[in-house]
């Protein structure tokens, strides 16, 4: 139980982080500040990696097999999450 809670807090922080750098260089260019457009896309390309990870995948998948309540529905999320943004083994 004690291992889901810390895959999950990992996944949640390593998301926010990243998905915040990549927001706010995004709001800074958006409004302007050119300068910041490799800085952003550099960000992207962070967030987009972690998304794409087949290993995060995997260890949900692992954790689901003796999740319950809460926990379950947190990693289901995460599971819908990185399917929808990894391309299936049988089409590599």
């Amino acid at each position: 139980m004690k291992d889901t809670q810390k895959l999950l807090h990992t996944l949640n922080s390593t998301y926010s982080r990243l998905h915040t750098r990549y927001e706010n260089l995004f709001w800074k260019v958006y409004m302007g500040d050119h300068s910041l457009t490799e800085k952003m896309g550099e960000a992207e390309g962070r967030r987009d990696a972690f998304a794409s990870e087949p290993r995060n995948l995997q260890k949900v998948l692992d954790a689901l097999e003796g999740a319950k309540g809460k926990d379950k529905e947190n990693l289901e999320g995460w599971k819908l999450y990185f399917e929808k943004y990894q391309t299936p083994p049988e089409l590599i």
